[in-house]
């Protein structure tokens, strides 16, 4: 089925229109803002190790040591 579909030659009295217009500026942005986020976060996170390692570890110990939520919350 590969080399049928992939491999063969185009019949000569097929037609191939290129239907694919180039992009514009505006909609390469769009692509291309979430992925160099990423980079600069993922970079950020392999720099900053340590922070990242301090504030995780805080909000770990918050989260398990549930007293002082108690405390704002069933205040008298």
């Amino acid at each position: 089925m590969w080399a049928e579909v992939f491999w063969k030659e185009v019949p000569a009295d097929v037609v191939v229109d290129n239907k694919f217009e180039p992009m514009p500026l505006s909609r390469k942005a769009l692509l291309i803002t979430p992925v160099a986020v990423l980079g600069i976060v993922s970079v950020y996170i392999g720099l900053n190790a340590e922070v990242i390692i301090q504030v995780t570890d805080r909000i770990a110990t918050e989260l398990l040591d549930t007293s002082s939520y108690i405390e704002a919350v069933f205040k008298h």
